[in-house]
């Protein structure tokens, strides 16, 4: 599995460091689960209804995160995204994720 990361995603990522509620090491733990079963409980990954793309997913950082993210195919995967549980419904919700 390739995972590529956007500048967006790059982004978000430094600016989290700083959130008291951020943790590099639960974001690390969960990109491993990710590489090794997607559908590893704890990910909660789904697919999720989006305007800016039609292979749009979301998998479950902590309580507090998300990632959003495209499957380019079986084994390669964008992460768009690294956003708190409001700013994901507020995107999903609306659809402009």
């Amino acid at each position: 599995m390739v995972i590529h990361y956007s500048r967006s995603y790059n982004k978000d990522l430094e600016s989290l460091k700083s959130d008291s509620k951020f943790s590099l090491k639960i974001l690390e733990k969960q990109i491993n689960f990710f590489k090794e079963n997607i559908q590893h409980p704890s990910l909660e990954y789904k697919k999720i209804t989006c305007k800016k793309s039609n292979n749009r997913y979301s998998i479950r950082v902590d309580v507090y995160f998300r990632i959003l993210l495209d499957k380019l195919d079986d084994e390669n995967y964008h992460f768009m995204r690294l956003i708190s549980h409001k700013e994901y419904d507020r995107l999903t919700k609306a659809q402009n994720c």
